[in-house]
């Protein structure tokens, strides 16, 4: 695993354009991010990304 520098991350996805509705860049900036830190990611048919780590079983948050 690796650290997370929130602070930058928080600055980085406050900058990407992402009315309510209106996310794609915000899927387009986070997409290869999550495939770089080894997850599978797949966008659900609402348009909600979905990440998991290898070996985790699928779950729904609540």
């Amino acid at each position: 695993m690796f650290a997370i520098d929130t602070d930058a991350l928080v600055a980085d996805l406050l900058a990407i354009p992402s009315p309510s509705l209106h996310g794609q860049p915000m899927v387009d900036w986070l997409v290869p991010r999550l495939e770089a830190a080894g997850l599978t990611v797949a966008t659900t048919a609402r348009g909600n990304l979905y990440a998991q780590r290898p070996g985790d079983t699928p779950s729904r948050a609540g």
